[in-house]
């Protein structure tokens, strides 16, 4: 259990870096009301309500399985390079 957490986390801390890597692009690019609006879009779409939200329901939904799985394409990547 611990160890799904972790991953979990980890993915959330790179989907969280993305996010704000993208709201600040926005910020820079966008009318203050236009960034409002996009801000709450992004927040939206990528937060717990979102793509962070799914993510930790298919940890959930496929536990230990997913674990393997997880680690079966990372040794698969490794093979790779």
């Amino acid at each position: 259990m611990e160890e799904k957490n972790l991953i979990v986390k980890e993915i959330i801390d790179i989907l969280n870096e993305g996010r704000k890597r993208i709201l600040l692009y926005a910020q820079a690019s966008l009318s203050q009301s236009q960034f409002a609006a996009f801000r709450k879009l992004v927040l939206d779409e990528m937060g717990r309500s979102g793509i962070e939200g799914k993510v930790m329901e298919i940890f959930d939904r496929f536990g230990e399985k997913g674990r393997r799985g997880i680690e079966s394409a990372a040794k698969r990547s490794e093979n790779e390079n």
